[in-house]
């Protein structure tokens, strides 16, 4: 038999994926279709093939745990000095799980549309709504990045503070001089040369979460532990609370390309099967060629042209002519749920690190714990190493914020700023005079403004009203095909519910753990 012209079976099928799998790339191929000879040509030419690399599980996991160690992460301990560490920590596990089910409404809309960026996928909402969805996201995804950027000079004007006390230089307008000095040429440096950065986020925060249990453990064994600390009481600092944990979470806006280079994303497979005599024998087909057993929402295409889903095909049996019956597999993907399983897992381990930093900075310092952690730290050998550590991450963390903010200019063509070379460099000075314009002005909001906590409260608020609420709710409720009552409802509440704690947010920016204090109705000690 010539085997170069007959179709794969199952296990060819694994076998020749599984080749080309092993060559570390990704290409876009349908084998279930190929001849054996065809994929032998493919694999012997994999190399020849423009393809893109993908990115494992782990590494997805380890990119979504560091969007978590931001300076947001500094302030949670400060908001749990008003909301005490029962509601503290309920509010980081409620905020944290609202922000999965949002991130994974996206996600689903992204696999649909095959659109991997969050106002690309806005995009496709109907109408004059779509456009202008675009705009305000672009605007938003900017203020939310910019409110990073000055909590970045903010922090590290706190980091620096403890070697300049006393000297000539323990001056706001120095201190923040300074570091918008040293960010600036970072600013114009290759991204390639700042791929450490993720790293050292990684070991600083493990660090100074080390720091601080040995802290709680030593005045814990030592007894002089704060004696005003509140297990469980509920007041406005709750509010501040909420903000502060949206501010340590919300990644909705580059979440999107990361599952753009998810491993576990993959095109919808399509096949023609025999015509068979029983609906039973669908079932047998659809797994033969999915690997799997048939899922009710995978789509099936009749003779005929219709298009119904698996779970209709069974209860429409009977009514089918079933003689001459060739059906198409579009199968249900599955990069979402693999991905899911990615989010859970890291999002579980934020959830943890959270909780762990917020209350052990709370019930080691107390109700006067500062809203950046790294003040309250004692200011000895270990505790400046914390802050001469943070210090250099966010000064190596702010210049990939830069890039993101300026992005859409670097991308635009040449040729909207002139003609030929005159173009190029109009363009050159354009992104030159947009970084240093936003890094002078990230300089203004540090001298106005010294409390991390404040800025984290106003961004995290900003962003539970867009991001978490308004984007997702619209998503899901014009782009996705889930149209029952409770879904519905659900998106009304989250439209709703997550525009009225944005505004609370803005409102309430104080912890008041005064407030806590005369409420409190379990002391921890």
């Amino acid at each position: 038999m010539d085997t170069a012209n007959q179709p794969l079976n199952k296990a060819a099928r694994e076998h020749s994926s599984e080749l080309i799998a092993n060559s570390g790339q990704r290409v876009n191929i349908n084998l279930d279709n190929v001849s054996c000879g065809a994929v032998n040509a493919v694999a012997r030419s994999i190399s020849a093939v423009d393809v893109e690399a993908r990115v494992g599980s782990r590494a997805i996991m380890m990119n979504l745990v560091t969007g978590g160690l931001g300076t947001g992460m500094l302030s949670l301990p400060w908001a749990m000095a008003g909301a005490s560490v029962v509601v503290g920590v309920f509010t980081i596990i409620c905020v944290v799980a609202l922000n999965f089910a949002t991130i994974m409404i996206l996600v689903h809309a992204s696999e649909k549309f095959q659109a991997f960026d969050l106002a690309a996928v806005l995009g496709k909402l109907p109408g004059r709504l779509g456009p202008m969805m675009q705009i305000l996201t672009n605007a938003m995804v900017w203020i939310a990045l910019f409110g990073s950027l000055a909590s970045y000079i903010i922090g590290m004007c706190d980091s620096a503070s403890p070697f300049l006390r006393g000297s000539f230089l323990d001056h706001r307008i120095i201190v923040a001089g300074f570091s918008s000095l040293l960010v600036t040429p970072l600013c114009f440096l290759d991204q390639k040369y700042l791929s450490f950065s993720s790293t050292a986020a990684v070991l600083v925060n493990c660090y100074l979460m080390i720091l601080v249990l040995s802290e709680f453990v030593r005045r814990s064994t030592q007894k002089t532990l704060p004696s005003e600390t509140c297990v469980m009481g509920l007041t406005t600092g709750s509010l501040t609370m909420v903000s502060t944990a949206a501010q340590c979470i919300i990644i909705q806006m580059c979440v999107l390309p990361m599952y753009q280079e998810f491993e576990g994303r993959f095109q919808q497979p399509q096949a023609w099967s025999e015509p068979v005599d029983d609906v039973r024998n669908y079932a047998d087909a659809i797994e033969s060629h999915l690997g799997r057993p048939p899922h009710p929402e995978d789509k099936i295409k009749t003779r005929d042209g219709q298009e119904i889903s698996f779970l209709q095909l069974t209860e429409l049996a009977n009514d089918i002519s079933q003689s001459a019956f060739p059906i198409q597999i579009q199968a249900r993907p599955l990069g979402p749920q693999k991905f899911a399983k990615v989010l859970m897992v890291a999002f579980s381990l934020l959830v943890l690190l959270f909780s762990a930093m917020a209350t052990a900075g709370y019930l080691t310092f107390g109700e006067n714990v500062q809203s950046n952690l790294l003040l309250s730290l004692p200011n000895d050998s270990a505790g400046q190493v914390a802050q001469a550590g943070m210090f250099l991450v966010l000064g190596a963390v702010y210049p990939i914020m830069m890039i993101a903010m300026i992005a859409p200019i670097k991308n635009m063509e040449p040729e909207k700023f002139g003609e030929g070379l005159a173009g190029k460099r109009k363009k050159s000075l354009v992104v030159t005079g947009a970084t240093l314009l936003l890094i002078a002005a990230s300089f203004g909001v540090a001298l106005v403004v010294d409390s991390l906590g404040m800025v984290n409260v106003l961004d995290g608020a900003l962003c539970m009203c867009f991001f978490t609420a308004l984007v997702p709710g619209l998503v899901g409720l014009l782009l996705l095909e889930r149209q029952s009552q409770l879904w519905r409802s659900f998106m009304y509440a989250l439209l709703v519910g997550g525009f009225i704690l944005g505004i609370l947010g803005i409102v309430y920016t104080e912890n008041n753990p005064d407030k806590l204090r005369s409420a409190c109705n379990l002391p921890a000690r």
